[in-house]
């Protein structure tokens, strides 16, 4: 049966699906026999109903990786390099890597370039310049804490610590030489023997940058500390991105569970085809809701009637995606149209299958989370850019 809900859960995963980020996923809930199992739109009339419902495929999020295989080369960050690039009215460092096919996020280290890395047995820098064959890096990185040892150096800084992207711009670094540190980490949910080992979740294999010489900060410091906070609040946009991601995962699964148990009630194909846009896209849908340019300028009419040209602020972006307007796909998409309809509005089945009813509810828990935290971002980067008008204005 259609309803409100499974609707809006279409919708809002529709739009997690136009993420600018190509993330390596697992494969699509099947459909049904006979069809492509690559295309939504083959679960149609599945059970005789008008091609309204549809039977779902328990899938798994990504494939899992055991907390023994997280010191491998499979979780080393290759192609690191770092150059510089106009944003904002300024020059920034830009640093762009190859994540690991099997890493979720990364975490970033800015790094003094005469700071000394000094591992149990090596130093970082040393193993860099040696060119150790792979093997061997791959057993000098396990023997050796370089992250540990990175982190607690004087002269290195911690800017990011749950980035998805594939690209990072280092918008508020002061005025230096740098090298940049990185590492892949793995979601906890996709880790099995964590009980046997550890709890760490990220890789002893690190990767550093070539030296970024002479950058020069031009920004004023109300700029950089505004550029500095967006950063922070990007981080946990990132991370409640995952979490939308592998609850609604989770979901679908006990679903599944559910569907077996009572046949008769089959999830609604649109339900089935948002889950699989969903599951098939991969991790960073949240990444579009903090595209650093505000959008394009628009003519309003003033009181007097008179045209002008008005850029939007990220707070008037912010307002946008999360409206209760009704647009829900493209450049002007409104998330808030499409997740009041996913939360006020739940279907009978799902108030049925209790597992998936929780699920729903920390979607709706973490969604919250994220609102709030993109708020956030919009608020330090209009900051920012009024910052940066006032230094230009003085520059003239």
């Amino acid at each position: 049966m259609k309803n409100k809900y499974s609707t809006a859960l279409y919708a809002l995963v529709s739009l997690m699906a136009i993420a600018q980020i190509a993330c390596s996923g697992p494969s699509a809930p099947t459909a049904t026999k006979g069809k492509n199992p690559g295309d939504p739109s083959s679960a149609a009339n599945v059970n005789g109903n008008n091609g309204d419902s549809a039977v779902l495929r328990k899938v798994d999020p990504r494939s899992k990786l055991s907390v023994f295989e997280l010191d491998d080369a499979i979780l080393r960050i290759n192609g690191l390099r770092v150059g510089l690039q106009d944003y904002m009215a300024s020059t920034s460092p830009a640093v762009t890597f190859l994540m690991p096919e099997n890493g979720d996020y990364v975490e970033v280290l800015r790094c003094r370039a005469d700071t000394i890395i000094r591992g149990t047995f090596d130093t970082l820098i040393d193993v860099d310049l040696g060119t150790p064959s792979q093997s061997e890096e791959t057993k000098i990185m396990m023997s050796n804490n370089f992250w540990e040892a990175a982190s607690t150096a004087n002269g290195c800084l911690l800017v990011l610590s749950g980035f998805s992207d594939k690209a990072y711009i280092d918008n508020f670094a002061l005025t230096g030489n740098y090298r940049y540190v990185m590492r892949a980490c793995v979601d906890p949910n996709r880790l099995t023997d964590k009980e046997l080992v550890t709890n760490r979740n990220c890789s002893k294999q690190v990767a550093i940058s070539p030296v970024l010489n002479n950058f020069v900060n031009k920004r004023v410091q109300k700029e950089t500390d505004a550029l500095t906070l967006a950063a922070k609040y990007r981080d946990t946009v990132d991370g409640k991105g995952r979490q939308i991601y592998y609850l609604t995962v989770e979901m679908n699964n006990n679903l599944v569970e559910c569907q077996s148990r009572e046949i008769s009630r089959q999830v609604s194909l649109k339900k089935r085809k948002a889950m699989t846009t969903l599951i098939g896209t991969g991790l960073a849908f949240a990444a579009k809701l903090t595209l650093t340019d505000p959008g394009a300028s628009s003519v309003v009419k003033d009181a007097t009637g008179a045209e002008k040209l008005v850029q939007p602020s990220f707070t008037d972006k912010f307002k946008t995606a999360w409206s209760n307007k009704d647009a829900i796909a493209g450049e002007g998409a409104q998330f808030g149209s499409v997740l009041n309809d996913l939360f006020s509005s739940p279907a009978d089945f799902e108030r049925s299958c209790t597992s998936a009813e929780k699920n729903r509810k920390d979607i709706e828990t973490v969604a919250a989370q994220l609102k709030s935290a993109h708020e956030m971002w919009a608020h330090a980067m209009d900051d920012a850019d009024a910052a940066k008008k006032s230094r230009i204005g003085l520059e003239k």
